[in-house]
């Protein structure tokens, strides 16, 4: 009898539940055969198996034992890039260094002099490495707390700030005198989805571009489903030069504007207390309060609450969560609050939606500011990490690392929080991201595992996914990108090996949906409550969005699906199906080409409408309305195109991609060489989202095909 231990992703062939899982198992068999090389089984739990009968039904059990139909969940893991690893950047990589965005993976990371480096893999597999400072006389301080975080704006430029204390918190006479005496560590790509042309300082003293706020710690980025860019970590909400204060540290927040290249802090200032030594300054911060630690000697005055922990749900709701100390006494945290944002961060209510808490938000009893409390654990001490959450319903949960090394969940259940899943894990990173179709995904089996559901209820009785060979030889997988998972059901993540003494930038691929290379999509127009999706399959992109459109307008509203276009060119496609909304017929969807991405452009749009009609739509000049021709009697599936001849433009529709129909007259619109290019849609009703299909996309550049569909009919 042979005992081996199976290092494999298994499928059971058979089953009508198509699954991957990660497992490990003892099988007792007199057979090897029955594990022919290249045979793709699954199997649940440990098992007696003497022959392969007895192996099927072990897996038919099985499956009806964990009672849960995980179709099209897939993990499949595969490797972005690798860096080295070492003595000085392994341990300290949860707040997010590394990013998914627009086809390209980045990664910020100190090597072993400390010198800060960045990474991108572009969607044609190069990847290149560039310094953060291209002059090497800036290293990060040699601590070993070398916390760099990487966002991306809505105009892809890469922003990047570090060395976890950010300054002036360490002594600044390790830095270069350039850097000395300024604001925060932080920097800016000098171009947009590129970092090889280098990086700027942003963080100087007097610098409108510089985040405000001062005595930085742990911060990190992270983005809304429109792409706006937010900051956040501990800062310093109250400040006596003369002498550290008891209970000075609070969590700052703050919103990044593209068109002014600048920072605004949400929240408010603190109030003058009695209680501890007044202050002389004061600074905008969306959480403090005071508990009293670090009123006593040799206590660290700085303590007052941990890592904040923020994030955006599918109606972009904003939730946070906090680990933060209510007793004196206590050297460390014992209680976690909540709240949630309807405006971005602008005011904040408690779980039930309605009850307004005024900012500062406070987590101490008695105090008018005093956010939701989640669980308080008395004298018991708990983790520095509490993640949040929150299902496509908005239900939020929040998930909390216990002293022990156990991670618990707390569901909002409607009236109160209840603790709902306890995991054999230790909490790390930012590691509960919710994808665009509602999928949460969370580690699981100390940080190598993962749950995933689509509900928070269905956490609980979620398949347990684990990564397996060639990986295996990682000891964790931390910071998911919630960037990633804004775009797709794919989730990015870092991997730390010390078997193979390297970072490993790894990618779960639990859906087959994405964009093609150099495709991007985006909403175009502020007023558009709920953010668009672009997936792409196999030649047919399913598009679903919002906006309230494009006809008779001097402002744009919708979801694009673009690439660029260099000079002359025709894009061609079929809108193969439409699902009309409810109670409203304007839902359009068609091919477009505009001057940029701001939504008052010069465009041309060539749509069909779920009412039975066609539309050429387009804008002659800046913030001028936007004017329509028409034709009725049109039913999809059809064929639309666009035609650029210098500065003329024409549309045009076709039953069978063959025999073309010119709806309008062609218009004469002054355009730049470089435009963007795709397809637009949107519903005309805002609190709907409209959905539709397109294939057979193809661009043609003069007479060269660029059908990045690997489709392309183009017709005549």
């Amino acid at each position: 009898m042979l005992v081996i231990k199976v290092y494999k992703l298994l499928r059971y062939r058979n089953s009508k539940v198509a699954i991957y899982v990660f497992f490990e198992v003892r099988v007792y068999f007199n057979n090897p055969s029955i594990f022919s090389k290249g045979e793709n089984m699954q199997i649940h739990s440990n098992a007696i198996v003497t022959n392969s009968k007895m192996l099927k039904l072990t897996i038919l059990l099985s499956l009806v034992f964990i009672n849960i139909n995980l179709k099209s969940e897939i993990l499949s893991p595969t490797v972005e890039f690798t860096v080295p690893l070492n003595a000085k950047n392994g341990p300290n990589e949860p707040f997010t260094p590394m990013v998914h965005y627009n086809n390209n993976t980045y990664l910020v990371y100190v090597d072993a002099n400390c010198r800060p480096l960045v990474v991108q893999k572009t969607c044609d597999a190069t990847i290149v490495t560039v310094p953060l400072d291209s002059n090497p006389d800036y290293t990060a301080y040699p601590d070993g707390h070398h916390r760099f975080s990487m966002g991306i704006d809505e105009n892809g430029y890469l922003h990047v700030a570090g060395d976890m204390h950010y300054y002036p918190t360490v002594p600044a006479d390790y830095l270069p005198l350039r850097y000395q005496n300024q604001t925060i560590m932080y920097w800016v790509s000098n171009a947009p989805n590129d970092i090889t042309k280098g990086f700027t300082f942003a963080g100087g003293l007097n610098a409108s571009t510089a985040i405000p706020g001062q005595f930085w710690n742990t911060g990190h980025f992270f983005n809304d489903n429109k792409r706006v860019l937010y900051y956040t970590g501990m800062i310093r909400s109250v400040y006596d030069p003369n002498v550290r204060l008891t209970g000075e540290m609070g969590v700052g927040l703050y919103k990044y504007n593209t068109a002014s290249h600048s920072w605004t802090a949400l929240g408010a200032k603190p109030p003058v207390n009695p209680l501890y030594t007044p202050a002389t300054q004061y600074f905008t911060s969306l959480y403090w309060d005071y508990s009293g630690f670090g009123s006593q000697a040799g206590q660290a005055q700085w303590f007052n609450n941990y890592w904040p922990a923020f994030q955006f749900d599918n109606q972009n709701t904003l939730h946070f969560s906090l680990s933060v100390n209510t007793n004196p006494a206590i050297a460390g945290a014992t209680r976690v609050v909540y709240a949630k944002s309807f405006d971005g961060g602008s005011t904040w209510y408690k779980a039930n939606g309605k009850t307004l808490i005024s900012l500062p938000l406070g987590g101490i009893d008695g105090n008018p500011r005093l956010a939701e409390v989640v669980a308080d654990f008395g004298t018991t001490l708990i983790g520095v990490n509490s993640n949040v959450v929150a299902d496509s319903t908005g239900k939020a949960a929040v998930n909390i690392e216990m002293a022990t090394g156990q991670d618990v969940w707390y569901n909002y259940n409607g009236t109160s929080w209840t603790n709902a899943i306890n995991n054999p894990t230790q909490l790390w990173g930012y590691n509960a991201v919710l994808g665009k179709n509602g999928k949460i995904t969370n580690n699981a089996f100390d940080r190598l595992g993962f749950r995933r559901s689509s509900s928070l209820s269905g956490l609980s009785a979620a398949y347990m996914l684990y990564l397996y060979l060639p990986l295996s030889q990682l000891n964790s997988f931390i910071c998911m990108s919630q960037i990633g998972s804004k775009t797709s059901d794919d989730v990015y993540g870092i991997g730390l090996s010390n078997t193979l003494n390297n970072i490993q930038v790894i990618k779960l691929n639990f859906a087959t949906g994405g964009m093609p290379c150099n495709w991007s999509y985006s909403d175009i127009g502020s007023d558009i409550t709920l953010g668009g999706v672009s997936d792409y399959v196999n030649g047919t992109y399913t598009l679903r969005s919002s906006g309230s459109g494009l006809a008779y307008t001097a402002t744009d509203s919708f979801t694009y699906t673009y690439r660029t276009l260099v000079g002359d060119g025709t894009i061609i496609a079929r809108v193969a199906t439409q699902i009309p909304l409810q109670y409203i017929g304007g839902s359009t969807t068609g091919v477009m080409i505009r001057q940029s991405l701001k939504n008052y452009t010069d465009s041309v749009f060539m749509g069909i409408g779920v009412s039975g009609y066609s539309q050429f739509i387009y804008r002659n000049a800046l913030n001028s309305v936007s004017q329509v021709s028409a034709t009725a009697n049109v039913t999809v599936p059809q064929w639309v195109k666009l035609v650029r001849s210098g500065n003329l433009f024409s549309g045009f529709i076709s039953a069978d991609g063959v025999t073309w129909t010119q709806v309008g007259n062609t218009q004469s619109i002054v355009m730049n060489d470089t435009v963007y290019v795709g397809l637009a849609s949107y519903s005309s009703h805002l609190p709907e989202v409209f959905t539709s299909t397109v294939d057979n996309v193809a661009i043609i550049s003069g007479l060269s095909y660029v059908t990045p569909s690997g489709t392309g009919t183009t017709g005549s």
